[in-house]
């Protein structure tokens, strides 16, 4: 009969567990994982985030999403996702959300990632939000080029970092500081007519590494937590097609 009460005892702290971590905030903001979603998201930060569409508006709440949740489903909102295509996902901290909820303009925003929404089929698309992503450092990001790219982590493939759209300068990208970074550059744009994601890793073109995709090291320390990136060295260095 203990042993029964204890395992009774432990089924309830376990599903309290899961059930705090998915109920709502106390402004109202919904933790749970939808299914069908309009995003997947795999979280690998510690913080809880609040997920926005393109804009920071509570017109354009998504949801929110737990720390370190894995395969976790945005609500897929009429109103933000009727048609397939790419979209900025925005995203804050809930303690960002809770202090500026009546002025959301004024929110310190957490990431901006590239997504994407399909309403033709089940969505397969996975934002992989970067355990670095926040701190004091800064990666300032300059892309002249008319592709948005991604900019990842560790490889072509790895965790995302932030997003800088084509043609725009000082993306700020907030990362761990002191810290090393090997960074992947990635563009992506969206064929129109059959509305698939198009990457281009772009690839060394000389040297030992030829062939190889292209990465920048960036070292932020103590006294130089802030670096700049200009992206037009890849139309130079990289084959891009």
């Amino acid at each position: 009969m203990k042993k029964l009460l204890v395992l009774a005892a432990i089924f309830v702290l376990l599903f309290a567990g899961c059930d705090d971590d998915a109920k709502e905030n106390e402004n109202g903001i919904s933790f749970e994982s939808f299914s069908p979603a309009s995003v997947i998201v795999n979280n690998n930060s510690n913080e809880r985030l609040v997920a926005f569409n393109s804009n920071l508006s509570p017109n354009s709440l998504i949801g929110g999403i737990p720390a370190l949740a894995q395969n976790h489903g945005l609500e897929k909102k009429a109103s933000l996702f009727s048609v397939s295509g790419d979209f900025i996902l925005i995203l804050i901290t809930e303690d960002e959300y809770n202090k500026n909820k009546d002025n959301l303009a004024s929110a310190q925003v957490f990431a901006r990632l590239f997504s994407f929404f399909n309403n033709e089929a089940p969505n397969a698309y996975i934002v992989s939000i970067s355990s670095k992503i926040g701190g004091t450092g800064r990666i300032i990001i300059t892309n002249p080029m008319n592709f948005g790219v991604e900019i990842r982590l560790n490889s072509p493939n790895g965790e995302l970092l932030g997003f800088a759209f084509p043609l725009v300068f000082n993306v700020e990208l907030q990362v761990q500081s002191p810290e090393s970074y090997i960074l992947y550059p990635v563009l992506v744009r969206i064929n129109p007519i059959t509305m698939e994601i198009i990457t281009i890793i772009p690839t060394v073109l000389d040297g030992t590494l030829n062939g190889q995709p292209y990465y920048k090291q960036i070292n932020l320390f103590e006294g130089n937590d802030t670096v700049s990136w200009d992206l037009s060295e890849l139309t130079d260095l990289v084959q891009l097609d």
